[in-house]
């Protein structure tokens, strides 16, 4: 997984951000970016996305949070509450 390849840990905030950018191919998100409007996330990328994030995590997002996702910020406020 991407957070066991760096030598130092980083934060899930970062991870996050980081896998959010690599799936969608940008260089960085913030969190503050819409997830749709910024990102053009679609239907299809949000359920990838979502499988990325669970198997690096080894969590289960649920599809109320999902739902709730709007913005990076959203995502990784979700992360941060599950692996925590």
């Amino acid at each position: 997984s991407y957070r066991r390849m760096e030598k130092t840990v980083i934060s899930t905030a970062d991870t996050t951000r980081h896998l959010i950018a690599d799936h969608l191919g940008f260089d960085a998100v913030t969190d503050d970016q819409s997830l749709v409007a910024d990102l053009a996330l679609d239907s299809l990328d949000r359920v990838d996305l979502t499988v990325t994030l669970e198997r690096e995590f080894d969590i289960k997002i649920d599809d109320a949070a999902l739902e709730e996702w709007q913005t990076v910020g959203d995502v990784v406020e979700t992360m941060e509450k599950l692996v925590a």
